[in-house]
């Protein structure tokens, strides 16, 4: 099958996405990765030069971008677009989601993930440490994702 083909293939979203990607000079990946978080979980507020998309498998989350607050319901999505500070909450006692975006380097974007996986305070806008801050941040920037503010914080 040629890139064309298999491109033609993809949902909506992803083809948008996979067409920005066609764009970019050099290397370029589609990291798309599933993942389950608890009520009140949220991502570190972060800014990237990429579009990243989330897409409602089950339960609910709430986006917040520097212009909108987006709730997502199962079988609903919403694309934050590159360059605007954003970060999302779990919504439901159990929400699943996807996230997808391009990524320079897709272990390097599996360590970010893994390093904001679970908030070590739930209850709170804190790193559980300077040292947690510091370890994300640097996972981050090799991932082409500027830190704005710990889990908790909105735009």
């Amino acid at each position: 099958m040629t890139a064309s083909a298999a491109q033609a293939s993809l949902p909506p979203l992803l083809r948008s996405i996979a067409a920005l990607g066609n764009a970019a000079p050099g290397a370029w990946n589609l990291a798309v990765v599933e993942r389950t978080i608890r009520l009140g979980e949220t991502s570190p507020l972060h800014v990237h030069d990429e579009d990243e998309a989330f897409q409602v498998v089950e339960g609910a989350i709430v986006v917040h971008t520097a212009e909108k607050v987006v709730r997502l319901e199962a079988g609903e999505m919403f694309v934050a677009p590159k360059s605007l500070s954003h970060t999302m909450r779990g919504e439901a006692a159990r929400s699943r989601y996807r996230a997808m975006s391009s990524a320079r380097s897709v272990s390097r974007s599996e360590d970010f993930l893994r390093a904001v996986a679970r908030p070590a305070r739930a209850d709170s806008s804190e790193w559980a440490s300077p040292e947690d801050a510091a370890v994300v941040r640097v996972i981050a920037e090799a991932n082409g994702i500027s830190i704005l503010g710990p889990p908790g914080a909105t735009p």
